[in-house]
């Protein structure tokens, strides 16, 4: 096996349990995601159904950055790795390799949720027999698609300097976060009086998608640069 095929294998191993939590989210999410556009009332038909492709699409997204995220180079807490990882950094692998492969080998995880939803939703459109607003969704998926390549990339930077002491503070974070969400997706408006929901933002006010895209690769790479930089002073 060529070296680069079994250092992609190698994340492959640490990445499948988190592929399999982000599948089974997804093929729930779609179901509900074409039930919701195909049976959308008539009035305003398109801007709910575009709501509820968002929805799901970040949903899928941001759960998948957070489950497939990693180093490749953590062996307890947070991202424990597999069982083989104390021999393959025994390897001649520079971090900088290890973190941006394994980034890429998420990042490739993060992208499945966000086509399946789109694919789904276009879908459900064609079944209801209206056309879908292709243009309008491949914005929103596109831009949720970068939140969620950020979102790996912090994650990317937060694991090599994770510690087992940290992990109530993570699940309080991430509890709360959850709470938030889906408070907000139940109701449609901010929790906070007058702070509008990312999702009605993104809406009503789109982001142009080249200069998103732009930012996300400077954003990504200055965090897998930093990413890269604590790793060699970790002692794994």
């Amino acid at each position: 096996m060529p070296f680069t095929s079994a250092i992609l294998y190698r994340h492959w191993l640490e990445i499948r349990s988190g592929l399999a939590v982000a599948g089974i989210a997804t093929a729930l999410v779609s179901v509900i995601a074409f039930l919701v556009v195909s049976f959308s009332p008539g009035s305003g038909r398109e801007a709910f159904a575009l709501s509820a492709h968002a929805w799901s699409t970040a949903i899928t997204a941001l759960l998948a950055a957070v489950v497939v995220s990693g180093t490749g180079i953590r062996t307890s807490g947070f991202n424990p790795g597999d069982s083989s990882l104390q021999y393959t950094l025994a390897l001649p692998v520079a971090r900088s390799a290890w973190i941006v492969t394994r980034f890429a080998t998420g990042l490739a995880g993060m992208i499945a949720p966000v086509a399946v939803i789109f694919l789904v939703d276009v879908a459900a459109f064609l079944v209801s027999g209206d056309a879908a607003p292709v243009g309008r969704m491949v914005r929103v998926s596109l831009t949720i698609g970068f939140v969620a390549a950020m979102t790996g990339a912090v994650f990317g930077v937060l694991l090599p300097i994770w510690r087992d002491w940290m992990q109530p503070l993570g699940g309080t974070v991430v509890f709360t976060s959850t709470v938030l969400f889906a408070a907000n997706a139940l109701n449609g408006y901010s929790l906070f009086p007058g702070w509008p929901t990312p999702i009605r933002t993104l809406l009503e006010r789109p982001p142009d998608v080249w200069a998103m895209a732009a930012a996300t690769v400077l954003i990504v790479t200055g965090l897998l640069r930093l990413a890269v930089a604590i790793a060699r002073r970790q002692d794994f």
